[in-house]
């Protein structure tokens, strides 16, 4: 049965946010620490490297109050049991490469497939990291044998220290759990060293047709990483996913279901959270709406009637047994997005599951547009 109503005002809930990642204070104090040392060798053994502030200061102000800060948001202290848990080994986590590792054998994609794949997601990076071994490879070899760049090395430095460091989120089980976020401090201190490279190079090359070939040879690394990234800015099938976008539908729907729903209720749905998307509701209508509670890639493959009668019996972890459920076209295209050898490790929901939803006695339809959906159990 679709119901119909008037809008009406709730109360909004404010959740907890942070304003700033935790890993992004650990680098912070990472660099700091590397920076402290570096002043120190240099000092000792006369390298010319001066620095106007006290770092001691700094890392006692931001370690402070990152402790002060975070201390009264309780996902910081269950990401730490979590770090400690597998570091100790008496937790079943897996790793960032586990999982990628995983996911392509389990594919069955041939090996030119994979790497293909690779490319369009991590070629940016990969292209930036490995220019930036390169360079550092000169720059040190130029460091040991005639002195020069000792300005230079605290970048250095700090990129091999920012590979270490995305190795180690990506090898083990810590703050994030997706590579590029894991090599974020990799990434930015290649493109530094990179631009460091490239002028000391194109300064010590002495004819000018070698200053064209590195020219040009510096164009092409330029133009591929952009081409890549710009590929790269939205989901799609050349990044191997689906599009984030909504469509007028889905707006619609979501509209509906803002200003009719019990905030205590949880909603499953495989995409994505609408935090932004309930902010702007509330700015462009100038009302209050509660922030749904949204429970995402929980709605199992085939709505579990491949092995359970009825919808109820495949989500069974939800309060008292009661909640909503929203479903779209997304959903049933979504496995579309992927190569053809990995469709069989999406979530697929065939035309077939759909009529046994609409005849499941367990669940009813409160709202149906030409491409959403919005389910509660009865």
């Amino acid at each position: 049965m679709i119901r119909q109503g008037d809008r009406a005002q709730t109360n909004y809930r404010k959740s907890e946010t942070l304003p700033c990642h935790p890993m992004i204070t650990l680098i912070l104090l990472l660099i700091l620490g590397v920076f402290y040392g570096y002043v120190q060798i240099s000092n000792r053994f006369q390298l010319g490297f001066s620095c106007r502030f006290d770092i001691l200061n700094m890392t006692a102000i931001v370690g402070i109050t990152f402790v002060f800060w975070y201390i009264h948001f309780k996902s910081i202290s269950s990401m730490g049991k979590s770090v400690i848990s597998s570091l100790r080994e008496t937790r079943d986590t897996e790793t960032i490469m586990a999982y990628n590792l995983d996911m392509v054998s389990q594919s069955g994609a041939p090996l030119i497939r994979v790497i293909e794949g690779f490319i369009k997601v991590y070629g940016p990076a990969v292209i930036y990291i490995v220019v930036a071994l390169l360079i550092t490879t000169y720059l040190v070899n130029e460091f040991l044998t005639k002195r020069r760049y000792a300005d230079e090395m605290i970048y250095v430095v700090f990129f091999l220290l920012s590979i270490a460091f995305g190795a180690a989120l990506t090898l083990g089980y810590f703050i994030v759990f997706e590579f590029i976020r894991a090599t974020s401090f990799a990434i930015i201190m290649a493109t530094i060293v990179c631009g460091i490279g490239f002028y000391a190079l194109l300064k010590n090359t002495g004819t000018p047709n070698s200053k064209k070939i590195f020219t040009l040879v510096v164009v092409i690394i330029l133009c591929s990483v952009s081409i890549l990234s710009v590929f790269n800015i939205y989901h799609s099938p050349w990044t191997l996913s689906a599009g984030s976008h909504m469509t007028e539908m889905e707006t619609s729907g979501l509209d509906w279901f803002l200003t009719r729903q019990d905030g205590s209720t949880p909603l499953y749905f495989n995409d994505y959270n609408w935090n932004k998307y309930v902010r702007h509701f509330q700015e462009l209508h100038k009302i209050t709406v509660q922030q749904p509670l949204v429970i995402t890639g929980s709605v199992p493959h085939h709505f579990g009637y491949d092995q359970k009668q009825h919808l109820t019996q495949s989500i069974n972890d939800s309060r008292d047994n009661t909640y909503y459920m929203a479903t779209n076209e997304r959903l049933r295209q979504n496995y579309l997005a992927v190569l053809e050898e990995w469709r069989s490790l999406k979530d697929y929901y065939s035309e077939e599951d759909f009529t046994r939803l609409n005849n499941d006695s367990t669940i009813m339809k409160l709202y149906v547009n030409s491409e959403w959906e919005i389910w509660r159990t009865s």
